[in-house]
């Protein structure tokens, strides 16, 4: 990677896809769509990529023009991977822990408050027909969602977000071809509030003495 002492600029705009971040509330597929809007744009632009290697993969919404596919796996066709690398973005496991008893953060006259933190992770995985590529694509995706953090974590309003850990190139045989990857994981927590107004229900009582005949 070249450019490593230089300054750090987040893409402008980034979460302003709808189509990506199609949510009111803050949910893990919000994230992925942040994500993908980051990194796209990043490749969208030669002047963006630091990496001298990588400068040849501009990214472009038009299949038949990107140079590299930035997508989740379930969008990817594998059989492109002659041709271009690929960015894919997945989403990992999620968990819910409690903060309080019963979850409940109080009380107000909209209604009862309650709070879990949500806590998951991102796989972003580079594909590529060499083992070079993949891995300097997955050290520069790396290195720029750690300076990215700052931006991801105010943006989206997460109380965490790292990219802790980078893994090793790996070789795929894959039928008659073969490629590499190399992934990254991203970490994530945050918050997840809601409210309940409790309000006049139709049915009053539920008798649960059910008569049984015999």
């Amino acid at each position: 990677m070249t450019g490593s002492s230089s300054q750090v600029t987040t893409p402008q705009q980034t979460w302003d896809d709808e189509s990506a971040l199609c949510a009111e509330e803050l949910m893990p597929r919000v994230i992925t769509g942040a994500l993908l809007q980051t990194i796209r744009k990043y490749f969208c632009d030669a002047d963006n990529i630091r990496s001298e290697l990588l400068q040849s993969y501009v990214w472009n919404s038009d299949k038949r023009l990107t140079k590299i596919d930035i997508v989740t796996p379930e969008l990817w066709d594998k059989t492109r991977v002659e041709k271009r690398p690929a960015v894919l973005v997945k989403r990992a496991a999620v968990r819910s822990r409690n903060l309080a008893i019963d979850d409940s953060a109080g009380e107000s006259e909209h209604g009862t408050h309650y709070v879990v933190q949500i806590a998951g992770s991102h796989v972003v995985t580079a594909v590529a027909r060499t083992a070079g590529c993949a891995d300097e694509l997955a050290q520069s995706i790396w290195f720029d969602l750690i300076r990215w953090a700052p931006a991801f974590r105010s943006d989206l309003g997460l109380r965490i977000f790292r990219a802790p850990e980078l893994g090793p190139v790996q070789r795929v045989n894959d039928e008659s071809w073969e490629h590499y990857v190399s992934g990254l994981t991203a970490t994530w927590v945050y918050e997840g509030e809601w409210v309940l107004k409790v309000e006049e229900l139709p049915i009053k009582r539920i008798d649960i003495n059910i008569e049984t005949r015999t």
